[in-house]
């Protein structure tokens, strides 16, 4: 115990090589003793501290075959599942290996305190392979066996998620209003997510033939200067990229100013982190909650440092931390596997043309705008993999230059030559057109969706955005 206890006080101060090894002698001289299954857990953590995280993989697969009826075995696989999922654009892992881990917990540890999150995670990781009908049972497990569990909120909304996919929205919208009732973690952003989701539900697939907009102007005090760009941070304040004030300026739901933050130049694009606060694009370097985020080159031809990229113009976020960089005039996106390196342009691998605008989905999935011919849609997965696209030409357009993603995983495309909003649904297929001129914008230049699911519309002219009920 001595060993393991000067071990973990190693790692707790950052000396993960020292701590690495005390934890393996302990290991090897105790192989056979209770407490080995312990040093290899520690051994996985810190060599996950070290990001080498296939060598955390091996230790963890250890006490899942040797040491099953360990204390840590549990933790162990769900560590495991987590892994997988997270390093899922790798081609080592990947979201199935993901699943039979978070399931070998729920399946062979049914009594664990991780067995309702990890059926949450179980669930999570099917639907992001577009496994909405395996999926949805699990979420139901959560429910009926874990009844008081800190999960539910989450479940109740996911399972609505897959019924609304999968073709039921009434049964949708029930199941999400009970996610806005139940009790747990995250019940205010559940709640939130909730709203955006069954407003959505019955603008568009409970009553799809009625659909009637109404717009009107924010009244956003003070009023910015110069608006370049605009999105919504995850408790739905309005984010604001005023470069005529060369500032990133937040405003509550209800318009008031509740924050400034200097750039160090124009910005060029801004996203909000799906965990919580935004990062803006300069033409040559990100600004992350108001501070520059600093990288270290790799001494590898495959990794570029963001200093040395010219014309940042794009970026986007995704909940799993990867970071997109879109530069002027390159095709394919610059993709970050973490604060650190930043890998050169080939996301996706085999993307022929300019990309317009990024965004991505609630399912993970990455969404491109692209420039060719009249606009392309194209949705991939994480693995640059192509999952579905649609073509401007086909949807009736001039060209396709904003995109955004709706709670509901609908699309929102903005025609700024028609000067029209295009709304699809997440099946690639058209719902509705919105004429701009017809709402009182004279030149609409971007657009972004609320967590509540509302349109918005930045009329250039007016330097003001406009709000779609």
């Amino acid at each position: 115990m001595r060993i393991l206890h000067h071990g973990q006080k190693l790692s707790s101060e950052g000396k993960f090589d020292q701590a690495l090894k005390e934890f393996q002698t302990l290991a090897a001289s105790f192989a056979q003793s209770d407490i080995a299954d312990e040093a290899f857990f520690e051994i996985a953590n810190c060599w996950i501290q070290k990001e080498q995280f296939n060598w955390a993989v091996d230790n963890l697969q250890t006490i899942v075959s040797e040491y099953p009826s360990s204390n840590t075995a549990p933790e162990a696989s769900f560590l495991l599942g987590e892994l997988y999922e997270k390093r899922s654009f790798e081609a080592e892992f990947s979201l199935a290996e993901a699943y039979g881990n978070y399931a070998r917990v729920f399946d062979v540890y049914p009594s664990s305190p991780l067995a309702d999150v990890s059926l949450l995670r179980a669930g999570r990781a099917l639907a992001l392979q577009g496994e909405w009908l395996s999926s949805a049972p699990l979420f139901r497990r959560i429910l009926f066996h874990y009844p008081g569990s800190q999960y539910a909120p989450q479940a109740w909304l996911l399972l609505g998620q897959s019924l609304a996919v999968t073709g039921h929205p009434i049964d949708a919208m029930k199941s999400i209003q009970a996610s806005r009732l139940a009790e747990g973690k995250e019940t205010e952003r559940i709640r939130r997510i909730s709203e955006g989701w069954n407003t959505q539900l019955f603008r568009y697939q409970v009553v799809p033939r009625r659909m009637l907009f109404q717009s009107a102007p924010l009244q956003l005090s003070p009023q910015p200067e110069r608006i370049e760009a605009f999105a919504f941070d995850r408790e739905g304040r309005l984010l604001v990229m005023d470069n005529g004030k060369e500032a990133l300026l937040i405003y509550s739901q209800e318009g008031k100013e509740e924050g400034l933050h200097a750039l160090p130049e124009k910005g060029k694009d801004l996203c909000a982190d799906p965990l919580g606060g935004w990062l803006v694009a300069c033409e040559s370097c990100v600004v992350r909650d108001g501070r520059i985020i600093k990288y270290q080159p790799i001494e590898t031809d495959r990794y570029a440092d963001p200093k040395d990229l010219n014309g940042i113009e794009l970026i986007a976020l995704h909940p799993e931390g990867q970071l997109f960089l879109g530069v002027h005039r390159e095709r394919g996106l610059y993709r970050g596997y973490s604060q650190q390196t930043v890998v050169s342009p080939n996301f996706p691998s085999k993307n022929t043309s300019k990309v317009a605008d990024v965004k991505v989905d609630r399912f993970g999935q990455v969404c491109l705008l692209l420039e060719k011919g009249q606009g392309l849609l194209v949705r991939v997965k994480l693995t640059g993999e192509v999952v579905d696209e649609v073509d401007g030409d086909a949807l009736g357009t001039r060209g396709l230059d904003v995109l955004d993603v709706g709670p509901l995983g609908n699309f929102y495309l903005l025609d700024m030559k028609q000067q029209k909003v295009l709304i699809l649904g997440p099946t690639l297929s058209l719902i509705a057109k919105i004429n701009l001129s017809d709402h009182g914008i004279q030149r609409g230049v971007d657009l972004a969706v609320s967590p509540a699911g509302l349109l918005h519309v930045l009329d250039g002219k007016s330097e003001r955005v406009f709000c779609f009920e």
